[in-house]
């Protein structure tokens, strides 16, 4: 039986270690995609801020570019939010293979 329960915790370990690499594979693009979503929702910020105080485009003209602004941003967040549940599951493996080192070897 303790055979069994070794068996066992090491096939844990080996499918959460692989599970680890697979996300830690996307973390770096995600990131950067997070990254290229957050400095393009400030630009047109930016952008939308400079027009609203110079006299070339109308209201409505300057709301749509605060609106693409607005759209760029929860984009952004959304895309932020993701690499934070990455990690956190990345950071919940870990604490799993850790778990399972600590627990099974015992038995």
């Amino acid at each position: 039986m303790t055979d069994l329960f070794k068996t066992t915790a090491n096939q844990l370990r080996f499918a959460l270690s692989q599970e680890w690499r697979d996300l830690y594979s996307h973390k770096s693009e995600w990131e950067e995609e997070a990254e290229r979503a957050e400095d393009e929702a400030n630009e047109a910020l930016h952008k939308a801020n400079i027009e609203d105080e110079g006299d070339k485009l109308t209201d409505a003209e300057v709301d749509q570019l605060y609106s693409l602004a607005e759209a760029l941003d929860k984009d952004a967040r959304a895309k932020r939010a993701r690499v934070d549940r990455l990690e956190e599951a990345m950071e919940a493996i870990e604490k799993l293979e850790t778990f399972y080192s600590e627990d099974w070897k015992n038995v």
